[in-house]
């Protein structure tokens, strides 16, 4: 049997099963190679058209009746690829799952093979494509050979075990607690707001700040590809002891006594230029709780993407996929457009690059608000959580910052 016979016969199984066309209508288009992609599409265009079981004959019509500019040659071989489907075997259903499972496989491990070539040649040093279509294998296999382990256990006493423990990690600011029980393993929270508004001091102080995620007893690796990584750590001294951020020379002492929290637990790194390939082998080699990304958006991607928003739906996706791979808490810190300017009333669409892609991977996304003022700057920020998939509370307040200690308070 050839190599298209194999394609024919799987096509002629999605023409005939409408159940099995159902199935596998989400396959990746890349499986379907020599030409039949196109096949599939008239399948499936005539699937919507009609919303019923169809023949062979039945799909070749619609596909000419839909594309009547086609030349006579054009349309004469057409005519022969469907009349040569009509004339593969008839496969069963088991058959044809067991096909698309391995042509899936195969043309993951090409693609595995493809990015690797890459960096053999040089082209890029970024492992990460690798990495993540080796993840897209795994993922295969586990759809395919361990359903019943991938099935939730309807059982009534399994659904409501584990209901009675708490969130995984909490807020130190008790209005923000008092709203959001906490945040879970798996999660992705995205953090905004304009420059110089405190989202960073937002998170100095929730890792370091009193009651913080270091005093909770997380290991928080801190990537930051802004500001000099040593610059944050003195407002993480500040957010810890309470000492005015300009006044911590010569305190060594005091601080050092306040700083034995961290151990090996904060890790901070210069994150300029460092991928989320590179980003996501820390993770692994460290094994952190908590991930603190600031800014997210600055994150270089492998691949090509046809505008902005694209790549970053893309790079918070996969943000989201490593908390789940690894366990862990990622919190992605990102700038708000200019929309948000001077407002106090701020919502998931002033997110500056995407109006839905990046909310549409958040568990929770909490910005903040500033007013502007004529002379000086007020200590009032506005907590906005505009997205909450962890109890559904959705709320807007003012709280207080310290810039000098890197604090926030009710």
């Amino acid at each position: 049997m050839s190599t298209t016979d194999v394609y024919r016969e799987l096509l002629k199984k999605i023409v005939t099963d409408r159940t099995f066309a159902r199935e596998v209508k989400d396959v990746s288009d890349s499986v379907f190679l020599n030409g039949t992609k196109a096949i599939k599409d008239a399948i499936y265009s005539a699937y919507d058209s009609y919303d019923r079981d169809l023949t062979i004959t039945e799909v070749e019509k619609h596909y000419l009746a839909s594309h009547p500019d086609l030349s006579s040659a054009k349309s004469a071989q057409v005519q022969a690829t469907f009349n040569a489907l009509s004339k593969v075997e008839d496969i069963g259903v088991d058959v044809a799952r067991d096909m698309v499972r391995k042509l899936s496989i195969q043309q993951s491990a090409r693609e595995v093979a493809q990015e690797a070539i890459k960096i053999v040649q040089g082209e890029h040093y970024d492992p990460y494509p690798v990495i993540r279509q080796l993840e897209e294998l795994k993922v295969i296999h586990a759809s395919t050979d361990n359903s019943d382990k991938r099935e939730l256990n309807l059982d009534v006493d399994s659904l409501l075990s584990g209901m009675d423990e708490g969130y995984s990690f909490a807020f130190n600011l008790p209005s923000l607690d008092a709203r959001v029980p906490g945040i879970e393993r798996g999660m992705l929270a995205i953090c905004g707001a304009r420059p110089n508004v405190g989202k960073s001091m937002f998170w100095h102080y929730s890792v370091a700040g009193p009651g913080g995620f270091l005093d909770q007893g997380a290991k928080v690796l801190c990537i930051t590809n802004e500001e000099l990584p040593k610059r944050h750590t003195h407002r993480m001294l500040s957010a810890a002891s309470g000492i005015v951020t300009r006044e911590l020379k010569g305190q060594n002492e005091k601080l050092k006594e306040v700083w034995k929290k961290v151990g090996d637990k904060l890790i901070v790194l210069d994150g300029d230029q460092m991928t989320l390939g590179q980003i996501e082998m820390k993770i692994e080699q460290e094994k952190p709780d908590i991930v603190c990304v600031d800014i997210l958006d600055k994150v270089p991607m492998s691949g090509s993407f046809a505008r902005e928003d694209l790549r970053l739906t893309e790079l918070y996706g996969q943000a989201r996929s490593i908390a789940k791979r690894y366990d862990c808490v990622f919190l992605g810190f990102n700038q708000l457009s200019a929309d948000a300017e001077g407002k106090t009333m701020l919502h998931y669409g002033m997110m500056s690059g995407s109006k839905t892609g990046k909310a549409g991977e958040a568990d929770l996304i909490v910005l903040f608000g500033k007013e502007n003022i004529e002379e000086g700057d007020t200590n009032q920020r506005w907590v906005n959580v505009v997205k909450n998939k962890i109890n559904g509370v959705q709320d807007r307040w003012v709280c207080v910052v310290d810039s000098d200690t890197a604090r926030f308070r009710d």
